[in-house]
């Protein structure tokens, strides 16, 4: 387990820094809220990083195609709500973000659980700020025991923000796959980058405008 102290409220450069860096399997992003889901998941579209969202207030076959995708590795970011913490089973995870830690501890433990099932490697990335000072107070005393048991370690540190070492936009694939209820101020729609390129226009779904809701 990682901490990554989040400065000046800048969580968006550390989490581009971080997905430079390749893993095995597939990464979920928690939020907290519906609301935080749409506006992580807006920011990795305009940034080139595709990725999908599982979160409530969706359709569930649209939530179902999206989990899916995730799970056939078609897509390798997975943004999601607690909703994602519980019963699901995919085992590819190999990296669990905590964009937002929970302030619960049980969540938390839900969270992470999504992560080195079966006896496969797997990674969890905190960003941490003073609001959770709480919860990582209580991770620092059950970490003792974890490390008995656990081949992963605790470090708390903070990645420089520069982007001298990112991935050029160019080279990533654009789009993001949700179909849902809008949160107040969202958008409803856009035209990926990808598409504007080709000239075949698709909504913030990935779908074609035929495609239906």
């Amino acid at each position: 387990t990682t901490q990554l102290a989040v400065v000046g409220g800048k969580r968006f450069p550390l989490l581009e820094r971080l997905l430079d860096k390749r893993v095995e399997g597939g990464t979920i992003l928690f939020t907290n809220t519906r609301e935080q889901c749409d506006k992580l998941a807006e920011e990795l579209d305009q940034a080139g990083w595709p990725c999908v969202v599982y979160r409530g207030e969706m359709d569930k076959l649209e939530r179902r195609k999206n989990l899916q995708m995730f799970r056939d590795g078609e897509v390798d970011l997975l943004i999601s709500t607690d909703l994602a913490s519980r019963g699901l089973d995919v085992e590819h995870v190999g990296r669990v973000i905590n964009y937002h830690l929970p302030q619960q501890m049980a969540n938390y433990l839900h969270r992470v659980g999504r992560t080195a099932r079966a006896g496969r490697p797997g990674h969890v990335i905190n960003f941490v700020t003073e609001r959770d000072a709480p919860l990582v107070s209580k991770l620092d005393e059950v970490q003792p025991a974890t490390r008995a048991s656990s081949a992963t370690t605790s470090t708390t540190s903070t990645i420089s923000t520069s982007t001298s070492a990112r991935t050029p936009r160019s080279s990533r694939t654009s789009g993001v796959y949700r179909d849902h209820k809008p949160s107040r101020g969202s958008r409803t729609s856009r035209t990926s980058k990808d598409s504007r390129k080709s000239g075949r226009s698709r909504d913030s779904r990935g779908r074609s405008p035929k495609a239906r809701r």
